[in-house]
């Protein structure tokens, strides 16, 4: 499980800690030794202007929903694929002109428009939502080398 912070992102791993025992000095009112622990791990944190890969998991007329790693709240909306259209086929799609096509399943290069926090009051959870963007060079559906199929 990621632990999730506003400010430094998503805390992915614990890489390393270290304990520094400081000069032992009495105290009275307390018994015990005074150190100072430093930690050191991998954050993820989405910001706007990041080139990012998603994974479209569900798509809607409005735009489509992806998901990155353990951020899973990406919207990708309509009017941010300029020259994509909306078709409510049997498996919805947005094609171009030039016939690539944003269906589920499909990995797509997008661009952060923009990071919000947010904590939800009810179950205490908390999550980055991200806007994303196909404006720009290079971003949309990318073709991954390789197949899944068996070679016989």
């Amino acid at each position: 499980m990621h632990q999730k912070h506003q400010r430094y992102g998503l805390f992915s791993c614990h890489n390393k800690s270290e304990i520094h025992k400081q000069r032992e000095e009495a105290h009275n009112s307390w018994k015990g030794i005074p150190f100072t622990v430093a930690c050191t791990c991998r954050t993820f944190m989405p910001c706007p202007g990041e080139i990012m890969n998603g994974v479209v998991y569900r798509v809607h007329s409005l735009g489509v929903f992806l998901r990155c790693g353990p951020v899973g709240l990406i919207y990708l909306a309509a009017r941010k694929m300029a020259d994509y259209r909306y078709h409510p086929l049997k498996n919805p799609v947005f094609l171009n002109p030039g016939l690539s096509r944003i269906e589920v399943g499909v990995v797509v290069r997008f661009a952060v428009f923009a990071v919000r926090w947010v904590e939800q009051r009810e179950d205490h959870s908390r999550e980055f939502m991200v806007l994303a963007s196909l404006e720009g060079d290079c971003l949309g559906p990318v073709s991954l080398t390789g197949t899944d199929e068996l070679d016989l």
